[in-house]
């Protein structure tokens, strides 16, 4: 998974921005619409521990410090969670199905992949009217045949 281009968003108003004992000054990149292809293939490997997906998406969205994604997931829980709880917090509106149950890291995935089902859903609901008209038109069959533009 190729990483987000941060080079134009640093010190973006809401980028997320903390102190974090280990690693100094730390920027995330706030959550855009171009996220949600890496996110999706995040949410889709079920073979990634919950702790493992936090640490790819947060490392995906960091600005500074700059660093490999090793040395990034040696930070031990107590940042990596401090990071993850300043981020929630700062995005909340990705984060506003986040239920805190007590395990951050199951958490965080869970309401990433209830925002993204969501957001499926609202962008199917706002096309099933366009697609039920160009279906019933007879137009339809001569612009679009076997799943392609003719």
């Amino acid at each position: 998974m190729a990483k987000t281009n941060t080079s134009l968003v640093s010190l973006h108003k809401n980028n997320t921005k903390i102190r974090v004992s280990e690693l100094g000054d730390v920027e995330i990149k706030y959550i855009s619409f171009g996220d949600t292809k890496n996110f999706l293939k995040l949410l889709s490997d079920k073979k990634l521990s919950d702790k493992e997906f936090v640490q790819k998406l947060l490392f995906n969205q960091l600005i500074q410090p700059e660093m490999s994604l090793e040395r990034f997931k040696e930070l031990p829980d107590v940042g990596l969670l401090k990071i993850a709880r300043d981020y929630v917090r700062n995005e909340s509106h990705t984060f506003q199905y986040f239920k805190d149950t007590g395990n951050l890291y199951s958490d965080f995935r869970s309401a990433l992949e209830t925002y993204e089902k969501k957001q499926f859903e609202r962008l199917e609901n706002s096309f099933r009217p366009i697609i039920a008209e160009i279906t019933k038109s007879k137009v339809y069959p001569f612009v679009y045949t076997q799943n392609r533009l003719v």
